[in-house]
């Protein structure tokens, strides 16, 4: 039954495949072990059905049941990024980060990234470097983040600091030193000190 559901799934016969699970999940006599895979099985046919909201109870449940955790938590993240819940993505994605992903720690910088950004059109200030600030320690190289900060600290006339977040994109990633260049000169000459910034270039 298992893997007729799968097939119907594949196939695009989600509807069925939906029965299939459901009529699994019902049967009394059924192993945990097994009741588990019909439940990760049913998951995955609502998210091919679009229900995200019955997905994420489903993958929420199996996210405590071992064989599979890992695999829930990446369709609850798969979920959340669509859905553009950043917090419930960073959670997630902690939770994998924890488990041994290191891959989605620039993951998890860009999610904090997507916060800043909203904290910077609500104007919350505080909330966006704070924001900004966790993203980096996920992902010291973030072009992203380090340009979040350098604008928060140009906003607030600190120039000197947003000098430092513009100098640490040059090393870390000097392809994009161009889209930052005119505001680097900028911050140099609030300063007053053109000559550091001729000896800098």
């Amino acid at each position: 039954h298992l893997a007729l559901g799968s097939l119907f799934r594949r196939r695009g016969e989600v509807d069925r495949a939906i029965r299939i699970h459901q009529n699994l999940i019902a049967r009394p006599t059924l192993l945990p072990a097994q009741r588990a895979h019909a439940l990760f099985e049913l998951g995955q046919d609502y998210m091919k059905a679009g229900l995200f909201d019955r997905a994420e109870t489903l993958f929420g449940e199996l996210v405590e049941n071992k064989p599979h955790s890992k695999q829930a938590l990446e369709y609850l993240l798969d979920i959340y990024q669509q859905e553009k819940d950043w917090t419930k993505a960073i959670s997630v994605a902690v939770d994998l980060y924890a488990e041994g992903a290191v891959d989605v720690a620039a993951t998890i910088s860009q999610y904090y990234c997507e916060l800043a950004e909203i904290a910077k059109t609500k104007g919350d200030v505080s909330q966006l470097a704070a924001d900004a600030k966790q993203a980096l320690y996920y992902d010291k190289r973030s072009v992203r983040a380090l340009i979040l900060l350098a604008d928060h600290e140009i906003s607030q006339n600190n120039y000197q600091q947003a000098i430092y977040y513009f100098e640490q994109i040059e090393h870390h990633d000097a392809a994009f030193f161009p889209v930052i260049l005119d505001k680097l000169i900028e911050c140099y000459h609030a300063l007053g000190k053109p000559e550091k910034l001729l000896s800098y270039l």
